[in-house]
């Protein structure tokens, strides 16, 4: 996907997808993401984030970036950029 708008706007196509197959378990859906936005990391629940091969943190998204801080890294706010 070419630009953070099309990736959000392919992200709610495949969940209305899934949803109008009536597909309304929990499922999971495992993707590879490289420097995410922040409109594109909202869309998950749940992230794995890996260093150098070792899982470092897996949980709830909403919860990853206090676990950090608690651990005593940096841990900034993103800047939204308006999407185009």
């Amino acid at each position: 996907m070419r630009n953070s708008r099309t990736s959000h706007e392919g992200f709610g196509m495949l969940t209305r997808l899934r949803l109008a197959a009536g597909d309304t378990t929990d499922t999971r859906h495992p993707c590879h993401l490289y420097q995410v936005s922040e409109t594109i990391y909202e869309c998950f629940d749940r992230v794995l984030v890996m260093d150098e091969g070792l899982g470092i943190y897996y949980g709830p998204t909403t919860l990853a970036r206090q676990y950090f801080h608690d651990l005593g890294y940096y841990t900034p706010i993103a800047k939204r950029r308006p999407t185009s």
